[in-house]
């Protein structure tokens, strides 16, 4: 909701620590095209939590906007290590998969991840950018997906292109 974005945006700073994913929440939003999947928790009439979802590509097919990115996923300090991330994520993640979606990326803790079926993009014959064996970065494909899709570097949209 429009009205939630300006505390979105605060938690995400608080959550981090900094300004940079706060502004890629910001920029993904403003890009339609991205067709953006927000979820938030609240508790008290308040956003404790908030997990961002948004289209990405492959570099060697068209994917037809059946790819989504995971991330940024803010929960504020106070509210850590309770669940609510996880939650968030899961839903999303339900969500993305009811809708047609093919797949999804994430770039993050593998350890964390695995638990919500990630596993690792380059060994499934994903990349991003040069970087080809991060083990940060991880896939999830439903219903046999990455079957039919070529190996390729995947792209996310210039809105999570920051200047250093």
């Amino acid at each position: 909701m429009p009205q939630d974005y300006v505390a979105v945006e605060h938690l995400t700073e608080q959550a981090f620590g900094q300004t940079a994913e706060a502004e890629v929440v910001r920029r993904v939003r403003q890009q339609s095209n991205l067709h953006p999947l927000s979820l938030v928790a609240v508790q008290d009439h308040t956003i404790i939590g908030h997990v961002l979802f948004s289209k990405i590509s492959l570099a060697a097919a068209k994917t037809s906007g059946l790819l989504f990115g995971l991330g940024p996923v803010s929960v504020h300090p106070e509210h850590q290590q309770q669940g609510t991330g996880s939650a968030l994520i899961q839903e999303g993640l339900t969500t993305c998969e009811s809708s047609g979606s093919l797949g999804c990326f994430v770039l993050g803790n593998p350890t964390y991840y695995q638990r919500f079926g990630f596993r690792n993009a380059y060994q499934a014959g994903f990349w991003y950018k040069k970087d080809e064996n991060n083990r940060a970065f991880q896939v999830i494909f439903w219903d046999n997906a990455d079957q039919h899709l070529p190996q390729s570097e995947v792209r996310y949209a210039e809105a999570f292109n920051l200047a250093d």
